[in-house]
């Protein structure tokens, strides 16, 4: 079986069968005559194909679509159909679709494909839809906190663990002293693994960089025309310029309309996929032979 499924025609025909199992699911009177061997191609069958190629399931616009096609694009359309049409055919012949899980799991996909592009050619969510979708899932939009600094690193001494807190304390009245700005920070400690400066970075960034406790700490210094510090990371010590600090916040929904409209999307082909199976879901009689479910 393994040495079948290499050839290249198998594949193809593995190929046609995925995408026309899941035709003859929604319009099988359009796919053959009772003549295997004989392929009806006409714009019904065209613009069916043309729907499923394209993922867009609305009739109407399929139809003006296929019309507005230039002669030499329909018949490329005719000829890809009837391609289509033989391999699937083929493979059916050869009894490639039973007992297979690959071919049981792409049809699965299939299926969840063609939901996927029926919600996708509904109409768009109105305004009341998306701002009732907004006020339940406010706290997904919210900005993080955020802080723009520049710091001096000084790095842990392997003879001693408080040398470099030590350091720190006694080159922090020296900077202030001299009113030693950010801009001359590069002249003072060592070069640090990351940045010396962060602009407007959330503390899930800082943590990633300094560790939590370092991270808590920075948040909790205001802004400030002078360094602060020390703060003690698992690098070393830091002597902080804190330019600015941003409190987290919940932003309105004009602020972030597009990425709403996107989740509302996804929210709706989960809902639509879920409703259209427990549906299917309720045709099936199930038995249980293992126990309660």
């Amino acid at each position: 079986m393994r040495r079948l499924f290499s050839e290249p025609l198998i594949q193809f025909m593995v190929l046609g069968l995925v995408l026309f199992v899941a035709v003859e699911l929604v319009a099988p009177d359009q796919l053959y005559s009772n003549d295997r061997k004989q392929i009806i191609v006409d714009d019904t069958a065209l613009t069916q194909y043309m729907q499923f190629q394209a993922k867009s399931f609305t009739p109407d616009n399929a139809e003006q679509k296929f019309a507005s096609l230039a002669p030499a694009e329909q018949n490329r359309l005719a000829q890809d159909y009837v391609r289509d049409q033989v391999l699937y055919r083929e493979a059916l012949a050869l009894g490639l679709e039973k007992n297979d899980e690959i071919i049981r799991r792409r049809l699965i996909q299939k299926m969840e494909f063609i939901a996927k592009g029926f919600v996708e050619d509904a109409k768009p969510p109105s305004e009341s839809d998306l701002n009732a979708f907004f006020a339940a899932n406010r706290s997904d939009y919210i900005d993080e906190a955020a802080i723009s600094f520049t710091h001096i690193y000084l790095p842990h001494h392997k003879e001693s663990a408080t040398k470099a807190a030590a350091e720190a304390e006694t080159l922090l009245p020296r900077l202030n002293k001299n009113k030693t700005t950010a801009n001359e920070a590069s002249e003072y400690g060592k070069r640090f693994h990351f940045n010396r400066s962060y602009q407007v970075r959330t503390k899930t960034l800082i943590s990633s960089h300094f560790g939590e406790s370092f991270a808590k700490a920075a948040f909790s210094l205001k802004p400030a025309d002078h360094w602060q510090g020390p703060i003690i990371s698992q690098y070393g010590a830091h002597l902080l310029w804190v330019n600015a600090s941003m409190p987290s916040r919940l932003p309105e929904l004009s602020e972030v309309a597009p990425i709403v409209l996107q989740d509302y999307r996804r929210y709706q082909q989960g809902e639509s996929k879920r409703l259209a199976y427990e549906k299917l879901r309720q045709t099936y009689k199930v038995t249980w032979n293992r126990g309660e479910n």
